[in-house]
C-alpha cells in the first residue's frame, strides 16, 4: 500500500516479462523507461524532499 501506482506497474511488468520469457534486451529497455518515469514523477521528488527534511531535523 505504500508503493505508488507507477512503481507497482513496473514491478508487475517485470514479473510478467520474466514469466513470459521475454528477451533480456527488451526487458532492459522497458525497465529503463519505467525507471525514468518513476524517477521523474512529482511524487518521487516529494518523497526525496521529505526524507531530506527528516534528516536535516536530526
Amino acid at each position: 500500500m505504500k508503493q505508488r501506482p507507477q512503481v507497482m506497474r513496473a514491478f508487475k511488468w517485470q514479473s510478467a516479462a520474466r514469466k513470459s520469457g521475454m528477451a533480456r534486451e527488451a526487458v532492459n529497455l522497458r525497465d529503463r523507461d519505467l525507471f525514468a518515469h518513476a524517477w521523474c514523477h512529482a511524487e518521487h521528488w516529494q518523497a526525496a524532499k521529505d526524507i531530506l527534511n527528516r534528516e536535516a531535523k536530526k
